[in-house]
């Protein structure tokens, strides 16, 4: 005979999994889109170094994208030196 509780144990452990298969899907979404933005500042730094900028406007370039990678690659593909 099966204990009256046993069906709410496995519906509680069914949404337990459900719900850390969520968070393994956001938690994967997020690695994507960092590596991304990680790809698209390290081509932006790129294109600054081979830009025809001072070497002083390069740096600042390449530091407004390191300490903002998403906004300062927005704003370096819109006012960032070209070539």
């Amino acid at each position: 005979m099966a204990f009256p509780f046993t069906l709410h144990t496995r519906g509680h452990h069914d949404l337990n999994t459900k719900i850390l298969r969520q968070k393994a899907v956001v938690a994967m979404l997020n690695t994507i889109i960092g590596l991304l933005i990680l790809i698209a500042d390290i081509w932006a730094m790129v294109n600054v170094f081979q830009s025809g900028a001072s070497t002083g406007k390069k740096v600042i370039w390449v530091i407004i994208i390191l300490v903002f990678p998403f906004l300062g690659l927005i704003v370096w593909y819109f006012a960032g030196p070209k070539k």
